[in-house]
């Protein structure tokens, strides 16, 4: 088991990224950018998640809003909440991007949940993909179709393929900044780089591959997808908001521990710690 120490860690900065004020608009054969219109939030790109298993990705990470009970997913791949995050509770009227452990809204469970009270948090031991903790399948996402079971979460196994096992998955990874945001790229299974684009993969550093706005229009109409360093929120406090990503998986680990996947600069890799713990959650759908 890996265990992620959650401390207050020095903030890492890096270099601002170059941008090219020369670029050409968008003239391209690929599909508009965006999700594709007979699933509405989906992604086009494909990503293999098994031997014989692909899914797509949502459009945005997942996003809710207390006062309204309403669930989104953010407009665009890069967005997130942030240190905002820090004010979730029950009669806050924003929207919050970090969320317990299986905090559907099912049974006890609360999105907003800020406390020690397991009661509040998903304690099953077993994964909670496709079940009603699980957020896209117990939830209709307001801009994901709006219905109930149309989106799942990944196990912790699927992240596991998707990152390192799938055919050539070291060349599909990257570090980046998108938007001047920092995260992770994942390109899909059949891929070809757009024109005028770069691609280098690498986790250590956010600035070797850097993308405009528009530049990320092309790239996400080519399939990639994109993880926001969004950070962690731990009852009140918001830590690593910008330097790092961390996205829940479906799977349980023992009766106080799940699995997520984690990066910083240097490191992208799963790891187990407290379901109290409020991460991002991107969901999928499969093919």
């Amino acid at each position: 088991m890996k265990k992620f120490a959650l401390l207050l860690i020095p903030f890492l900065a890096f270099a601002a990224c170059q941008k090219d004020d020369t670029e050409e608009p968008i003239t391209q054969e690929n599909p508009p950018s965006g999700p594709v219109d007979e699933h509405p939030g989906r992604l086009g790109g494909l990503f293999s998640v098994g031997a014989d298993k692909q899914v797509y990705f949502s459009q945005g990470n997942l996003q809710y809003c207390a006062t309204t009970a309403v669930w989104r997913f953010a407009e665009h791949q890069y967005d997130f909440v942030g240190d905002d995050n820090a004010n979730a509770a029950a009669d806050y009227e924003g929207w919050i991007d970090l969320f317990g452990f299986g905090t559907s809204g099912y049974g006890l469970t609360k999105p907003y949940a800020s406390s020690d009270n397991y009661d509040e948090y998903c304690q099953e031991m077993y994964d909670i993909a496709g079940t009603d903790y699980d957020w896209g399948a117990y939830n209709a996402i307001s801009n994901g179709g709006d219905e109930p079971g149309l989106w799942r979460t990944m196990t912790r196994d699927e992240w596991n393929y998707l990152v390192t096992g799938r055919p050539n998955a070291a060349q599909k990874v990257t570090f980046a900044t998108v938007a001047d945001v920092a995260g992770a790229i994942l390109l899909p299974d059949d891929w070809a780089l757009p024109e005028g684009c770069s691609f280098n993969p690498t986790i250590q550093n956010y600035t070797t591959n850097c993308y405009s706005v528009e530049q990320w229009a092309k790239m996400e109409s080519a399939g990639a997808v994109f993880l926001p360093c969004a950070g962690v929120r731990m009852y009140y406090t918001m830590q690593l908001v910008g330097t790092g990503g961390y996205y829940w998986s479906s799977s349980y680990y023992n009766e106080t521990y799940a699995s997520f996947y984690s990066f910083q600069v240097g490191n992208f890799d799963l790891y187990d710690n407290f379901r109290i713990m409020c991460l991002s959650v991107r969901l999928v759908c499969d093919k």
